[in-house]
């Protein structure tokens, strides 16, 4: 079953374009399960919106890619906790992508 989350920081839009950077230089195995990925500046810091292929695939991710990084990552800029909003995924279409769930 798909898993959805929405992730709101309190840090600068340069952080995530920084954790982007990092997590695309991993190649694949960064977006192994990986429906989709949007982030976006907002006046407070950034948003990022995923749909994983399942609870698991996200909690892998976060264990084995973002912890690690995010510890190793400069403590002041890496801001406070994300607000972290799970939500049920309804329907999922990228036609350019050939996805539909």
């Amino acid at each position: 079953m798909p898993f959805g989350i929405v992730l709101d920081v309190a840090a600068p839009v340069e952080v995530y374009d920084q954790i982007h950077a990092h997590l695309m230089a991993q190649g694949p195995r960064a977006s192994e399960g990986l429906l989709m990925h949007v982030g976006h500046a907002t006046e407070s810091g950034f948003r990022v919106i995923e749909v994983w292929e399942s609870r698991e695939a996200y909690d892998r991710f976060t264990t084995e890619l973002m912890v690690p990084m995010m510890t190793a990552m400069d403590p002041e800029h890496a801001g406070p906790r994300p607000v972290a909003t799970e939500f049920e995924v309804r329907g999922l279409v990228i036609p350019g992508a050939h996805v539909v769930a």
